[in-house]
């Protein structure tokens, strides 16, 4: 049984960013990335049925040199491989064409991502990885068991409103799970030290099949514009003692009254 498990790293300060002069994505300004929650969760998922039932992870990630930290964090946790796609692609439909051939590639039975990613919440690669693949899709799920000699997984998913639904799926398929799935792992630092003397398989989009000019057929959006929310002229920042705060509240109390 092979397991890939699709991560993503994302900005380690969500706050910490400015918009770009076209107006159209965010520009941070930090290179520093942390692993996706969601994504962390699916991570943690596969290892422990790797320890159950003997399977084998492979961590994926898409972007420059600054992903590999996350990559780095797999292995500590105890993924057996990690491969990282050398390419820029931001759009959910490229970025998800790229990771289908790196799964068909490593020949992997199920593919787990988290449910959205914290930066953009699009909740799509997960959707489009399957697509790419054409095999079976399940959203939010909460609880996994794999019956290897069957070739299925039985899953548990959220439908909304606390309803639950139980389903099982033939392999090969790919789950987004959920926050919660599982107990989060710590990685100690001499993990994470060992780990990163352990080689990352690279490869570009070309390597995959997708030279940049084909790649760019699979964008099927783009951003008008990214802007902050607007913020009622009626707001009023208070400042001073607590004391003149108290009173400007009171104040104001009395004239809505």
């Amino acid at each position: 049984m092979h397991l890939a498990v699709c991560c993503k790293g994302i900005p380690e300060e969500a706050g910490n960013f400015s918009f770009s002069t076209d107006g159209n994505h965010l520009s941070f300004d930090t290179a520093s990335v942390i692993l996706n929650e969601s994504d962390e969760y699916a991570l943690d998922e596969a290892i422990r049925w790797k320890k159950r039932i003997g399977a084998k992870v492979t961590a994926l990630t898409l972007g420059g040199l600054e992903s590999q930290e996350i990559l780095y964090l797999a292995l500590a946790k105890g993924a057996d491989e990690a491969l990282r796609i050398d390419s820029s692609a931001g759009s959910p439909w490229e970025v998800a064409t790229l990771l289908g051939k790196a799964v068909e590639r490593k020949e992997a039975d199920l593919v787990l991502v988290g449910v959205q990613s914290a930066d953009h919440m699009a909740s799509l690669v997960g959707g489009l990885v399957a697509e790419s693949l054409r095999r079976p899709f399940i959203f939010a799920v909460t609880s996994i068991e794999i019956i290897a000699d069957r070739g299925t997984v039985i899953v548990q998913r959220e439908l909304g409103e606390g309803r639950l639904q139980r389903l099982e799926v033939q392999l090969p398929s790919v789950l987004a799970v959920q926050t919660g799935i599982c107990p989060l792992t710590y990685a100690p630092p001499a993990r994470r030290l060992r780990a990163r003397q352990k080689a990352l398989e690279v490869l570009d989009p070309e390597q995959l099949g997708f030279p940049a000019e084909i790649l760019g057929r699979y964008r099927k959006e783009r951003i008008e514009e990214i802007m902050a929310p607007m913020v009622p002229q009626s707001a009023a920042m208070l400042q001073g003692s607590p004391q003149e705060v108290a009173a400007f509240i009171v104040e104001r109390i009395r004239e809505a009254s």
